[in-house]
C-alpha cells in the first residue's frame, strides 16, 4: 500500500477517534447540561404546588385560589404551569390533589415517596399508561411534615434536542474525517513528490553515469537532506567504481608486464639451453651456455619474488615482522654489499646516521629496499661520483631513510609516476640500464608496509634523491644497549604470514 494512502487512512482513523471521544463528551456534558436547567425549573415550582395542602381546618390553602398551580385559572401563567405535571402527596401516601396532565395515579412508587420526605429527589421514568420519559423531582414540604410535593416535565423536547445534535455531531464528524482524510493524502503527495522524482532520478541513472545527481529540493528539510545524503553515497559510490575500474585497469597491466618482462628471460633461457643441447659444443661452450642460463633463471627467481612481493601487497596480506633495529647498521650492509660493484667504478659509498638511532621495522624488508634504492643509484651514477646512504629523525620525530646519487635525475614528468610497477624513466634511467621497473615499486609496498610513505625527488645541482619516510610511533631513540621489553603500541604487524 503506497505510504500515502497509509497516511491518509491513519490520519482519518485518528480524526474519527478524536471527534468520536469529544463529541460523546459533548453530547453527555450537552445532556446533562438540558436536565440541569430543567432540574432548576421543577425545584421553582414547588413553592407554588405547596400552596395547595389544604390546613388543618382540611380547607385548600390555595393563594389567588390556587388556580395557577394546577393550570386551571386561564391566566398566562396558568397556560405556563400546566406543563408541568403536579401531585401532591399525603403522609398517608395518597395523591390528594394533581395537575390535569399528572392525573391521579402516582407518579413515584411508595420507596421514592419515603425518600422525598427526607430531601428532594430527582427521578427519570415513564408517564403512567405513556411511554413518555418524564423527570420528576420528590421534595419534602418543610411547613408540612410529612407532605410530599412530585413535580415533573417531559422529556422529549430535551431528548429531542439532544438527537438533533447528535445528528449534527456525526455529519459534522463523517464530512470532518472524510476532508481531513482527503487532505492528508493530498498533503502527503505533495511532501513524497520530491522523494518521487529522486527514485525517478536514480532509476535513470546507468552504471556508467559517473555525473548524475539527484535533484536537492530548496525546502532545507529531511527530504533535502535525505537528497544530499544520497548525492554523497553516490559520490562515494563513483569514487569507488571509479578506483575498483581503475585497478581491475592496473591488474590487467601488471599481468601485461609481468608477462611481458618474464618472455624475455624465458626466451633467453631456452635459447641458451637449445645452443647447449646442439652437438659438438666443446666444454667451454657448454659452460658458458650453462651460467647465461643460470644468470636468467636467478633473474626469473628474483622477479618471480616481486612480483609475488606485490601481489601479496595488492590483498593487504603482505606483513613485516618488526623488530628493534639500529638504522645505521642497515645501512652499512646495503652499503658492504654493493662495495664491490662501486668499486669497479669508482663510486664512493657514504653511509651517515646516528648510531643510536634505532626503529621498531622488520630488518630484511627494509634491507631489501635500500638494496633496491643502492642498486637504482650505482646504475645511474656517474664514474668517480659519491652515493650517500643517510638517516635521520626530522623536526616532527618521522624516521627519514634516504639515498642519494650525483647521476643525471628524473625526468620531471617520471616523477609523479615514479613508483608505479613497471615504469622506467627514459633516457639515461631506461630498460637499457638492466632493471625490470619493480624495484621502487618494492620500494613504496615496504613503505607502505610499515605504514610510511616513499618520495623521489631531484637533488639541487643534478642527481636523484629517493626517501623512505616512516612514522613517529616506530622510531626508538634509547640508548642502543637498552632492549624494551615490547614493542611500543600501536605497531604495525608482530608475525609473519
Amino acid at each position: 500500500m503506497p505510504i500515502r494512502v497509509r497516511l491518509a487512512l491513519l490520519f482519518a482513523a485518528g480524526a474519527a477517534f478524536i471527534i468520536a471521544t469529544g463529541g460523546t463528551v459533548f453530547m453527555h456534558l450537552f445532556a446533562a447540561g438540558l436536565v440541569g436547567s430543567l432540574d432548576t425549573a421543577l425545584l421553582s415550582q414547588v413553592p407554588a404546588a405547596a400552596q395547595a395542602i389544604p390546613d388543618q381546618s382540611g380547607q385548600e390553602n390555595f393563594q389567588d385560589s390556587g388556580g395557577h398551580v394546577f393550570g386551571n385559572s386561564g391566566s398566562a401563567q396558568a397556560d405556563r404551569a400546566s406543563e408541568y405535571l403536579v401531585q401532591i402527596v399525603s403522609p398517608t401516601g395518597v395523591v390528594t390533589e394533581s395537575s390535569q396532565a399528572a392525573g391521579r395515579k402516582a407518579l413515584v412508587g411508595p420507596a421514592v415517596v419515603a425518600e422525598g420526605r427526607r430531601d428532594d429527589q430527582y427521578v427519570t421514568a415513564r408517564r403512567p399508561g405513556s411511554a413518555e420519559p418524564v423527570r420528576l423531582l420528590v421534595a419534602p414540604v418543610t411547613s408540612r411534615p410529612g407532605w410530599v410535593v412530585v413535580v415533573g416535565a417531559s422529556l422529549e423536547t430535551t431528548d429531542e434536542a439532544v438527537a438533533r445534535v447528535r445528528r449534527a455531531l456525526i455529519a459534522g464528524g463523517i464530512g470532518a474525517v472524510v476532508v481531513g482524510g482527503l487532505g492528508a493524502f493530498f498533503l502527503a503527495t505533495a511532501a513524497l513528490r520530491p522523494v518521487e522524482r529522486m527514485r525517478r532520478q536514480a532509476a535513470e541513472m546507468s552504471d556508467q553515469d559517473r555525473v548524475a545527481v539527484l535533484e536537492v529540493p530548496t525546502t532545507r528539510d529531511e527530504v533535502a537532506a535525505l537528497a544530499r545524503t544520497m548525492n554523497d553515497l553516490l559520490a562515494r559510490l563513483h569514487s569507488s567504481m571509479a578506483a575498483l575500474r581503475a585497478s581491475i585497469q592496473r591488474q590487467r597491466a601488471f599481468v601485461s608486464d609481468a608477462g611481458h618482462e618474464l618472455r624475455t628471460p624465458l626466451s633467453v633461457l631456452r635459447a641458451e639451453l637449445e645452443l647447449a643441447g646442439r652437438p659438438g659444443r666443446s666444454p667451454d661452450q657448454l659452460r658458458s651456455a650453462i651460467a647465461a642460463a643460470a644468470e636468467e633463471t636467478d633473474r626469473l627467481a628474483r622477479l618471480a619474488e616481486d612480483l609475488l612481493l606485490l601481489a601479496r601487497h595488492d590483498e593487504h596480506r603482505f606483513v613485516v615482522d618488526a623488530e628493534r633495529t639500529r638504522i645505521v647498521d642497515v645501512l652499512a650492509r646495503s652499503a658492504g654489499l654493493a662495495e664491490g660493484r662501486a668499486g669497479q667504478r669508482s663510486v664512493r659509498l657514504h653511509v651517515v646516521a646516528p648510531a643510536e638511532l634505532a626503529a621498531w621495522v622488520d630488518p630484511a624488508r627494509l634491507r631489501q629496499a635500500v638494496d633496491n634504492l643502492v642498486d637504482n643509484a650505482l646504475r645511474f651514477a656517474p664514474d668517480d661520483t659519491d652515493v650517500e646512504l643517510a638517516a635521520r629523525a626530522n623536526g616532527s620525530s618521522e624516521l627519514v631513510i634516504e639515498v642519494a646519487d650525483r647521476g643525471p635525475g628524473f625526468p620531471e614528468a617520471f616523477l609523479p609516476n615514479a613508483f608505479e610497477r613497471f615504469s622506467r624513466p627514459d633516457d639515461s634511467r631506461s630498460r637499457v640500464g638492466g632493471g625490470t621497473g619493480l624495484g621502487l615499486a618494492i620500494v613504496a609496498a615496504i613503505a607502505e608496509a610499515h605504514a610510511g610513505r616513499a618520495e623521489a625527488v631531484n637533488r639541487d645541482g643534478g642527481g636523484a634523491v629517493v626517501r623512505i619516510v616512516l612514522p613517529e610511533r616506530l622510531v626508538d631513540s634509547a640508548a642502543v644497549d637498552a632492549t624494551p621489553a615490547s614493542p611500543p603500541a600501536g605497531d604495525i604487524v608482530v608475525t609473519k604470514t
